[in-house]
């Protein structure tokens, strides 16, 4: 087991669970987002709907767990699962399970067994002010109706039918402060894709000058620009934006250690506290680019992708970081899913480095999922305290679930 690892520091009861899996099915949960969402370096259009890929897990004790599963699984991986004891399944980043499958839901299913909370099976405590969050849905929203060829609106807008482009970034920051957001990411690399490099650059400031005008001093901001950037550009959004105290940069251009520490150089030269973020492309904590950024502490915000990590990758990652000693902090990448953002907040009690939570607002559709609790409250997370995950299958529909397979003993 590793040290640091879920094995490690778990609640003991865990290890003497003996509930076995005797059905695996995969479905999926369908959102709408509270407004129509742009692009970013890399595509055109977030959109407003977005869907979760769902494991279910039924166990031998009647109870039922749910969590995110992985985009590939199919029915020979879940197979792996049936028959076997659920305690035999989590904990270590390792073999059939975790990337094949996932494995939230099993920690769903142990959770709800032993009446815990997922973040308590980890050895965690819940902060009494709640898991800092923000709304990582700041796109490039002023380009949207010209990429489209459509009017961008949101029917509850009240900037009138014919907005400027300021309105619509203040619109964007509107809804997610109606979220009880008081913390954002804002999508950069205009240049990239949408339009002329110098306009692109020159562009993404000035959004970010307007943002920081409308939404008050003391409002988190962070930038993305999905490798949007070069390590030129970087350094010239430092000088030009740097009296905006922008909180991170994340993505700026494809991981690169020796090109980090000249951002860092620069960030240092010019007094600013803007910390650098990556890792959202990682695969697994163990490919020698992880471990490579994370000893040299060229990254300050560690982002390995909260699906793809699973639980025991990032709180993996999170040992590592704290080994390393550079101070680096957790802080999951998660897009377009509710369960990675659930995650998060239960390894986020479970960790000493956690930063903050990426949530991608939206409301379900379809009345397949009941959940109880995640309040945001003051740009925090608060109420997750349920058994499991806090995430429940909707008794009604589990007779006409449109299931992309089905496996049982």
């Amino acid at each position: 087991m590793l040290p640091g690892s879920a094995s490690a520091g778990r609640d003991s009861d865990v290890d003497n669970l003996d509930v076995r899996i005797n059905r695996v099915l995969r479905c999926q949960v369908n959102y709408e987002r509270p407004r129509i969402v742009a692009g970013n370096s890399k595509y055109r259009l977030a959109g407003k709907s977005r869907s979760d890929r769902v494991l279910v897990v039924f166990g031998d004790n009647g109870k039922i767990g749910v969590g995110a599963c992985s985009s590939g699984a199919n029915a020979k991986q879940a197979r792996y699962l049936i028959g076997k004891k659920v305690s035999d399944l989590i904990g270590d980043f390792a073999g059939e399970v975790n990337q094949r499958v996932g494995t939230s839901a099993l920690w769903d299913l142990a959770g709800k067994t032993l009446e815990k909370p997922v973040y308590q099976l980890l050895g965690g405590k819940a902060p009494k002010g709640g898991i800092p969050v923000y709304d990582g849905m700041i796109y490039h929203e002023e380009l949207l109706s010209r990429d489209q060829n459509s009017a961008y609106r949101n029917p509850d807008s009240k900037y009138g039918s014919k907005p400027s482009w300021k309105d619509i970034i203040k619109e964007a920051i509107d809804v997610s402060k109606q979220e009880n957001h008081n913390f954002v990411k804002v999508k950069i690399g205009r240049g990239k894709l949408h339009l002329s490099r110098k306009a692109g650059n020159y562009q993404d400031a000035a959004v970010l000058e307007l943002i920081r005008e409308y939404a008050g001093k003391g409002f988190g901001i962070g930038v993305d620009a999905n490798d949007g950037y070069s390590l030129e550009d970087t350094l010239w959004l430092l000088n030009e934006c740097g009296s905006l105290n922008i909180a991170y940069i994340e993505e700026m251009f494809p991981d690169d250690a020796n090109q980090y520490r000249v951002v860092r150089k620069e960030i240092k030269k010019l007094g600013l506290k803007t910390m650098i973020a990556d890792g959202e492309g990682w695969r697994k904590p163990s490919d020698p680019l992880v471990t490579e950024i994370i000893e040299s502490g060229t990254v300050d915000i560690l982002q390995a992708d909260m699906r793809r990590f699973e639980i025991e990758g990032i709180l993996e990652e999170s040992r590592m970081a704290t080994q390393a000693g550079h101070g680096s902090m957790i802080a999951p990448h998660n897009f377009g899913n509710d369960f990675g953002f659930y995650m998060s907040i239960h390894v986020g009690c479970a960790i000493p480095n956690f930063y903050r939570a990426e949530h991608d607002p939206g409301k379900q559709l379809d009345n397949l999922l009941i959940k109880h609790g995640y309040d945001i409250v003051n740009g925090t997370c608060q109420n997750f305290d349920a058994p499991g995950l806090g995430i429940e299958l909707n008794p009604k529909r589990l007779g006409d679930l449109n299931t992309q397979f089905d496996v049982k003993q």
